[in-house]
């Protein structure tokens, strides 16, 4: 996925674009304006949970509309609300699920995506003015932060950054800086 990602970074005309030897895949967008901006910074990560469950998965686009989800029938495979209260936020809104055999990997694939996305709206949109804009994406959050660790920050040279990881889409986690 780095891979990919790198040469996508590059068809999109960012500049600075390492993959380590880590598989930390980090780039620039380069200002597109003189005046003086803060450089920002967007992180995201490229791997899934392992669970053990099957690698192939199967997506399913449902529409909630309350209750629990049926994931799989000939299983009896369901996404139970009263186990995920959370879900009420969604009623009537269309969701991504897998069969229940599998994860789904939209975490943290939708942060990456929606990297991606903004990065090419920035780049189709020259009116839109910006500072150097700076991405990483790191591996293996999932089992101890391990692409985190081995970040070059020198190729991060931010202000302030945000990781686009986690919760539900009206939840902002903040967490301190990195010194």
């Amino acid at each position: 996925m780095a891979k990919t990602l790198q040469s996508e970074l590059s068809n999109l005309g960012l500049v600075d674009i390492e993959l380590s030897e880590y598989c930390v895949l980090t780039a620039k967008l380069p200002s597109n304006t003189d005046k003086q901006l803060p450089a920002i910074g967007f992180c995201a990560h490229l791997d899934t949970v392992d669970v053990n469950l099957n690698p192939n998965i199967t997506a399913q686009l449902v529409h909630y509309t309350g209750g629990d989800i049926c994931l799989n029938e000939a299983d009896q495979i369901y996404i139970r609300l009263a186990e995920h209260p959370e879900l009420e936020a969604y009623i009537n809104d269309d969701i991504f699920v897998s069969d229940g055999h599998s994860v789904l990997g939209a975490d943290d694939k939708a942060s990456v995506a929606s990297i991606m996305t903004a990065l090419h709206y920035l780049q189709q949109h020259p009116d839109v003015q910006h500072g150097d804009i700076h991405v990483a994406f790191v591996p293996d959050e999932e089992i101890g932060l391990v692409g985190a660790k081995h970040m070059n920050f020198e190729k991060f040279p931010v202000d302030f950054a945000y990781t686009l990881d986690c919760c539900g889409i009206t939840s902002i986690r903040m967490l301190s800086s990195y010194q």
